[in-house]
């Protein structure tokens, strides 16, 4: 598939599914709520089967410890530990929006999201250095990336070009 045509599919669904005929893994990508789905099923699922995960400008995440009582943490929460180690060793890149932050309109609010960031920037900054501890913390590999898209906001078409590229390998 060309950048285009991912960049197509990723701005039309919000989230996709990329794979190869006769693969037993496959690339999954997702911008806001969608981010939110592929961060969440990295940790729950440890990576298993994922060749890449790209999550753009999630609005908040699961936090990969105990702080917080699920969902913003792993307090409570169905996922044990070997789970978590084997996600820090996923190929996950969290991309976000270098203006990605507004503070009001479609952005959860709460104390748990507060204690992340006020906006879709900070929190993706506060997420990846806490799960970088986290995996120091336990002794997992830690393969995940941070990548920022300069001028992009929260809008699927500025964060397309940059996730078809990392679920392409670049």
């Amino acid at each position: 598939m060309t950048s285009t045509r991912l960049a197509m599919q990723f701005t039309t669904a919000r989230s996709c599914v990329i794979s190869k005929y006769n693969r037993h893994r496959f690339s999954i990508c997702g911008h806001g709520g969608g981010a939110q789905w592929v961060q969440r099923y990295v940790l729950h699922s440890g990576g298993r089967y994922i060749e890449r995960a790209v999550a753009a400008n999630p609005g908040w995440y699961l936090l990969p410890d105990n702080e917080f009582t699920y969902p913003y943490g792993l307090n409570k929460a169905p996922i044990p530990q070997a789970t978590l180690r084997n996600a820090f060793g996923t190929r996950f890149t969290l991309l976000l929006g270098q203006d990605d932050r507004r503070t009001t309109g479609i952005i959860r609010d709460n104390k748990q999201t507060r204690a992340q960031g006020a906006n879709r920037y900070e929190r993706g900054h506060f997420y990846f250095k806490r799960a970088a501890a986290d995996a120091q913390r336990i002794g997992a590999p830690f393969a995940w990336q941070l990548r920022e898209v300069p001028g992009a906001g929260h809008e699927n078409e500025d964060m397309a070009p940059a996730a078809a590229d990392v679920l392409k390998g670049r």
